[in-house]
């Protein structure tokens, strides 16, 4: 059964003979008028159809061979330059190889004799009428898959940027590439005070900077993302321009830390990349800027700041790496605390105890986070499952019972 669709399928059936021409017309269009919908018009000579299809294509052409004037393969073969997806049938009187041939050579998609009468004809018309409502099948099918894949781009980013930046490392393929290879800065911003802001508080800091940055560059600014690690907000920006783009963030910021203290009661201390960074290295450059975030506010530095590589060389780099695996210790932790799989957070508490035994909270902020986050995911965990179910947990595994009811964890 034939398809109906909306678009109008448009036929042009020429003949030097006016009487053949409208009369083979007229069976086209009572056969398919409108019962699929076809438009059907008529012309008498080649020149007039060159002009019709100039002015408005047509999807089917039937057309005679002999013609006066310029014959039927001779008009095919100019149209065909400007309309190559357009179906040709030729019908003719002549039951002549050459004229067969011909007609095949210039890609006609059914050579008809005037003799096989009007069921031949219909049933080569309709066959052509259907391959085309299936190709626009085909077509819409493909349109719908290219604008789901163009709505799921900035989701796929969102994530690739997200892996790069827990440094899950591998080849990235051509479309990867071509995400990431924009202009990419990074801007790390931590909440201070209150350590168990609301959600919503940082959501809606995350998206008021972004809003800031993206009001100030404009169509500069190809795209953006946040990220949300517990107090600490991450935005990655990619621009298309190379021009002071530092030294903007960091006004935007400052003006961004005002705003959100008078709106928010929100005080952000932000720390700006001075470079552009590779989506290879984010994780890198993550580390470095968090590592600097974490020193000045031990300095007792409170504000904005760029980060420049001199603040990342020598130790520094090496307790960037230790930062780094603490942090995954902790999502780790508040990961399974979450599934109420404690006991496979052994290993990671062991890591976080082992750091807090032996760095001083009044000395490193590190290590403040480090025992505010532990104990966070422990108090979450006994607030759903219950103290009970901790001890059991504890006696369950004796490591893990060490460190939970150990001394020297109760005084963190």
């Amino acid at each position: 059964m034939s398809i109906q669709a909306g678009r109008t399928i448009k036929i042009i059936v020429v003949d030097d003979e006016p009487i053949s021409a409208d009369d083979m017309s007229d069976v086209i269009r009572d056969e398919f008028g409108k019962s699929m919908n076809v438009d059907v018009r008529t012309a008498y000579n080649a020149k007039s159809v060159i002009k019709m299809v100039e002015e408005s294509p047509c999807d089917i052409l039937l057309s005679d061979i002999q013609m006066p004037g310029m014959t039927g393969l001779q008009m095919v073969s100019r149209l065909r330059e400007q309309f190559p997806d357009m179906r040709v049938l030729f019908l003719t009187g002549y039951d002549d190889f050459s004229f067969a041939y011909e007609a095949f050579r210039q890609h006609a998609v059914q050579y008809i004799l005037k003799t096989e009468g009007d069921e031949v004809v219909l049933a080569a018309v309709k066959k052509e009428i259907d391959r085309l409502r299936e190709n626009e099948k085909i077509m819409e099918r493909i349109n719908d898959a290219e604008e789901r894949y163009t709505q799921m781009l900035p989701a796929y980013r969102r994530q690739l940027v997200m892996q790069l930046m827990l440094n899950q490392k591998w080849e990235l393929d051509e479309l990867e590439e071509r995400m990431l290879a924009g202009e990419l800065y990074l801007v790390v911003g931590l909440l201070q005070g209150d350590h168990n802001h609301h959600v919503k508080t940082k959501m809606i800091t995350a998206g008021a900077v972004s809003q800031i940055v993206a009001g100030s560059f404009g169509k500069e600014l190809a795209w953006s993302e946040y990220y949300l690690f517990d107090d600490v907000l991450i935005w990655v920006f990619d621009f298309d321009t190379k021009q002071s783009v530092s030294k903007t963030l960091f006004h935007l910021m400052r003006k961004a830390r005002q705003q959100l203290e008078e709106q928010l009661k929100v005080t952000m201390f932000f720390i700006v990349s001075e470079e552009a960074v590779n989506g290879l290295d984010l994780n890198e450059k993550y580390v470095q800027i968090r590592t600097m975030l974490t020193n000045e506010i031990l300095r007792g530095s409170t504000g904005v700041a760029i980060r420049h590589q001199a603040d990342v060389e020598g130790k520094e780099v090496e307790n960037a790496k230790k930062v780094s695996e603490m942090r995954r210790n902790l999502e780790n932790i508040q990961l399974l605390v979450r599934k109420g799989s404690i006991s496979e957070a052994n290993n990671d508490i062991n890591e976080v105890i082992a750091y807090l035994t032996t760095h001083s909270q009044t000395e490193n902020l590190l290590a403040v986070e480090a025992a505010q986050s532990l104990n966070a995911a422990i108090l979450s965990y006994v607030n759903r499952n219950g103290m009970i179910s901790l001890i059991v947990e504890a006696e369950h595994s004796g490591a893990m019972g060490t460190v939970l009811i150990s001394k020297n964890y109760r005084n963190f």
